[in-house]
Formats: structure tokens, C-alpha cells, sequence
């Protein structure tokens, strides 16, 4: 029914009178993608190459696709502005959705795991990923206590729940429960990151932020200086220069939020919200910049998650659940 309701709001495109309101409030949207890739049938959801240039070309067609640099330095007009963000610095993005950036002359923002560039294994979310795109049979782990039992194409409510647990793990905890856990099953289609080379790159219509060194979650991480510190300064390194900060998992709090402001001048999370031009220049927001994150949908439905209905509803439907 939900779809069907979307359906029949997008072919009256409802998402332009919701943008023309947002517009006037102030809101602007601030989008996040990850993956970009031909084959789909992953874990981690990528995004198709299809897909993704449609989006690009609805984005150009009903917004003003603008750099970052104008939304943090609070540069012109920006009531009609959206921005372009990509997390994680994978492969696929250089493979797929760099030429099409390019191609189109979209400005976006690629935050970096720095301590996998170059690297053979990724972060661990994406080896976990992997791991599961390549059971054949279902496997159980043990370890510090824990019991997890993988399956073969598992649903989201699955994988969503075993993320959470490992990602609260110490780090030799949960990489032990990755040593495990690949010993027992021949990767088929590893999860890659780029190059420095590749990400070099980018620089042609876009710009770099960073992401950590490893991609933890800060708040369960015994190192969050030197992953918020050392993420910049791996960069400025290899030659670029790097202001924001996106959180892993979106995860901060206020000791996080204010180690972040010491080493950058704003911080995005995965807030499913659109961000507010009136207030959102002050320090306190500064740090918290929400960002949608882009999914592989039908236009009925990203139209109206970059507008804000879809997140809106979902926050309406969980106050009143």
C-alpha cells in the first residue's frame, strides 16, 4: 500500500511541492552513498550503475548540486542546493561512479578510511560482507563467550543485528572473530578499496574527507584520537587536504564530537534528517550535520527520501509505536 500511495504521489510529483516547502524553511539535503557496483546481489546493498546515474540526473535536474566547501563555508544562495557525499573510498566508486561524476561535472565529498587505502584487506564491516556473500552453508562462531551463526543470504534484520554486536567489540576480539570466521570460507568476491593513485583522482570535481584510519565505532574504539587525528594527517601526507569528518556508523558523542572540532571544521553523521541553513553554521551543529543515506530504490521512493517524507514518516511511525 505504501509503494502504491508513493507510486501514485511521484507520477504527481508531490517531492517538488515537499522541496519547494523545504526551500522556503531552509533545508537543504546533504546525501550519502556508499557502493556503486555492476553486480547488486551483495550484503552490503550496493547501488547499480543504473540506478545511480538516474539519481545523478534527477539530483541536476531538481537541485543545484553544490561542493561541500559552499555548505560548510556557507557560500551563496544555498536554499536550493543539495550535496553529493560517498563513504568508504571503495573500488567500485572509482570503478563506477567516478566516471559518471565526472562525466556529469557533480561536485561531491569522498570521506576515506585512510588506513585501507593501499591495502588488500578492507574495513571490517566490507570483509564481514564478503564473508557472507560467499557462505554456502550455514557457520558458527564462538569467541570471548559470544555465539554468532552466519547464514547464507541473510535478511537485513540479521545482518543488521550482528553488525551491531561485532562492532561493539574490542578490536582483537573482533579480529578474532573475522580470522575465525574466513577460516572456515573462501572469499569469492572480496570487497576492495582504492588506491592513493585512484584517489588522486577525485580531485577533478571533487573533494576528500576523513572517515578514521579503520572505521570503528568511536564510541567502543581504544584509540579514538588517533583514529580521528591520524586520519587527517595520513591525508595531508599523500597531499590532501582534509576539514571534515564523517563518523563511522554516524556514531559520536559529546568527548567524540569535541576531539573532532579540535582536528576539523565540521563533522556529518548518517542522521536520516535534512540539514537547517538557519541554525546549522553555529558550533554546536557544525559537528552534527545530518545526511541521508542513498539506497537502490525506485524513483518513487528516492525522490522522496531526499526530500525528507520517507525519514519523516519513519521518525512519526516510531513515536507513535
Amino acid at each position: 500500500m505504501m509503494n502504491l500511495t508513493l507510486k501514485i504521489l511521484y507520477q504527481l510529483r508531490l517531492y517538488r511541492i515537499i522541496k519547494w516547502y523545504n526551500q522556503l524553511r531552509g533545508r537543504v539535503p546533504v546525501l550519502v552513498f556508499h557502493r556503486v557496483a555492476s553486480d547488486t546481489n551483495s550484503t552490503s546493498e550496493p547501488i547499480s550503475v543504473a540506478r545511480f546515474r538516474e539519481i545523478i540526473d534527477f539530483l541536476k535536474s531538481e537541485y543545484e548540486i553544490k561542493p561541500l566547501s559552499d555548505l560548510i563555508e556557507n557560500r551563496g544562495d544555498l536554499r536550493k542546493a543539495c550535496f553529493v557525499t560517498f563513504d568508504d573510498a571503495t573500488e567500485d566508486f572509482y570503478q563506477n561512479a567516478l566516471p559518471i561524476l565526472i562525466e556529469k561535472n557533480v561536485p561531491f565529498t569522498q570521506f576515506v578510511p585512510t588506513g585501507v587505502i593501499d591495502d588488500i584487506d578492507p574495513i571490517w564491516t566490507y570483509k564481514l560482507f564478503s564473508i557472507w556473500d560467499s557462505l554456502d552453508k550455514e557457520t558458527d562462531v564462538d569467541v570471548d563467550g559470544m555465539s554468532f551463526r552466519l547464514k547464507p543470504s541473510p535478511n537485513i534484520q540479521d545482518v543488521i543485528g550482528c553488525v551491531m554486536k561485532v562492532r561493539e567489540m574490542p578490536m582483537q576480539t573482533r579480529s578474532s572473530f573475522l580470522s575465525q570466521v574466513e577460516s572456515k570460507v573462501v572469499i569469492k568476491h572480496p570487497i576492495k578499496h582504492m588506491t592513493w593513485e585512484q584517489l588522486s583522482e577525485c580531485k577533478k570535481t571533487g573533494e576528500i574527507g576523513s572517515h578514521s584510519v579503520s572505521h570503528p565505532d568511536l564510541k567502543y574504539s581504544d584509540n579514538v584520537e588517533d583514529e580521528i587525528k591520524y586520519s587527517r594527517e595520513n591525508l595531508l601526507r599523500k597531499g590532501f587536504k582534509s576539514n571534515y569528518f564523517a563518523y563511522p556508523f554516524g556514531s559520536f558523542d559529546e568527548e567524540i564530537l569535541a576531539l573532532v572540532s579540535n582536528h576539523y571544521v565540521a563533522g556529518f553523521t548518517t542522521e536520516e534528517k535534512l540539514f537547517s541553513l538557519n541554525k546549522g553554521f553555529l558550533k554546536d551543529h557544525r559537528y552534527k550535520i545530518p545526511r541521508t543515506t542513498i539506497l537502490d530504490e525506485k524513483p518513487s521512493r528516492y525522490a522522496f527520501r531526499i526530500v525528507g517524507l520517507l525519514n519523516y514518516l519513519a521518525r512519526l511511525v516510531s513515536r507513535i509505536g
